[in-house]
């Protein structure tokens, strides 16, 4: 089976993979590898010998990453520069990226973009216009993207023009601000026929 790596999360106090990410992604034939931010063991190595790198949910970033000082967010560095690190290896080994809501924000980070705070989009559904296609999508984020970083465009916007998708010009990276994994059936399938499409794409 295909294996993808994933830095780990922090939930009921150890480090773990939520069911629904594993879920998604072994009915596109992918099994998750974890990573753990605060243990580097084979890492890269992990990566070298996998499809690529998945940047999941969690919390926010640090600001000064993005020239926010004045921000009032809670972040954890030592994720962000773990994150980074995977990052730039799955670069070095022109792997695919696949981030989800916060792996997006920090990608376009990653990526010399910036962030901004945002309201009414956090426990909603609305529709997006995905590649042409309307679909109707979560959100769970208070943070958006704001300045779009180098090398990637825009897929996705939501009516208010919240940017809900990217993708690099390389075609290396594909990300959503939305979560995919918890979607309902029919459009859960949708994406999961777009991740799979993108992680076999030469």
């Amino acid at each position: 089976m295909n294996t993808l790596c994933v830095p780990l999360r922090i939930y009921e106090d150890i480090f773990g993979i939520k069911s629904s990410y594993q879920k998604f992604f072994k009915h596109i034939g992918v099994s998750l590898i974890g990573l753990s931010p605060s243990k580097f063991v084979n890492y890269e190595e992990a990566i070298k010998n996998s499809l690529g790198l998945l940047l999941p949910g969690g919390g926010d970033i640090n600001p000064q990453r993005y020239n926010k000082k004045d921000e009032e967010v809670k972040y954890s560095n030592q994720l962000d520069k773990a994150e980074e690190k995977f990052y730039f290896i799955a670069k070095k080994y022109d792997k695919k990226v696949i981030g989800i809501c916060r792996g997006l924000q920090i990608i376009n980070v990653f990526e010399n973009g910036t962030l901004k705070n945002i309201e009414n989009h956090e426990n909603i559904n609305h529709i997006i216009n995905y590649k042409k296609t309307k679909i109707i999508v979560n959100s769970f984020h208070h943070q958006a993207i704001d300045k779009l970083g180098d090398n990637l465009k825009i897929i996705a916007t939501s009516s208010d023009n919240i940017i809900e998708a990217i993708e690099s010009d390389d075609k290396k990276t594909l990300a959503f601000q939305f979560h995919p994994e918890k979607l309902r059936y029919n459009e859960r399938k949708y994406f999961e026929k777009e991740v799979r499409t993108f992680l076999i794409a030469k």
